[in-house]
């Protein structure tokens, strides 16, 4: 197997379960190799570049990612950025899109494993008492905020429905946060190697003018 081959291949392997379902008319395909570390955090890149219009590059992706269980927050712009999280251990897969000229587009495609950050990070965030290895990632439409807390799902839940209102925010029907301008959604799980642990995915939404 070629270098390049056998990291693709790597690449394919390290998402373990997820798999990179690409768009048809894929010019090129290229692994950036090793791993990067992002604020300590690992993650992984691919670069394509794909004849379609940026639309249709987005639709593709985003159907994989609800077709695989993915969580995607609501009104992300997916024909320049997309991102979803996997609930079972809140690994992020992130796709960057940029027209690169009338008929081509530039991909970037980026796996992150916020809980295994290798350092605390800093965040101003509602976070719930003694949160540790605080992890933000920022993009065009929004952000993401990932860190560990010793509570339990009843004991996260009420603490978010005591302080969201206090900053202006509303539960909505679909269950996640909303103020004016920004739109939250909250992910949590258990950690199942550390009894009393949670994981905890704040997703920020940055809401266009205008919409309702």
């Amino acid at each position: 197997m070629s270098a390049p081959l056998a990291l693709l291949a790597l690449f394919a392997a390290a998402t373990d379960g997820f798999t990179w379902d690409l768009p048809p008319k894929v010019v090129s395909d290229v692994m950036i190799a090793g791993e990067i570390e992002a604020g300590g955090v690992p993650v992984r890149m691919r670069k394509l570049t794909v004849k379609l219009p940026a639309g249709d590059v987005g639709e593709h992706f985003l159907r994989s990612f609800q077709r695989q269980g993915l969580f995607v927050p609501p009104g992300m712009p997916y024909d320049r950025v997309l991102t979803g999280v996997r609930p079972r251990d809140f690994r992020t897969f992130t796709v960057l899109i940029q027209q690169i000229d009338a008929k081509h587009v530039a991909v970037i495609l980026g796996e992150a494993r916020p809980l295994e950050a290798k350092g605390p990070g800093t965040s101003s965030d509602p976070l719930f008492p003694g949160a540790s290895h605080a992890f933000e990632t920022r993009f065009e439409s929004g952000r993401t905020v990932t860190y560990r807390a010793r509570a339990t799902p009843s004991e996260l839940s009420s603490f978010y429905t005591e302080v969201l209102p206090k900053a202006g925010f509303a539960r909505n029907e679909s269950g996640s946060w909303r103020s004016p301008s920004q739109e939250l959604s909250i992910l949590s799980a258990a950690d199942p190697a550390v009894p009393g642990m949670a994981s905890v995915v704040l997703m920020w939404r940055l809401i266009p003018a205008g919409e309702k």
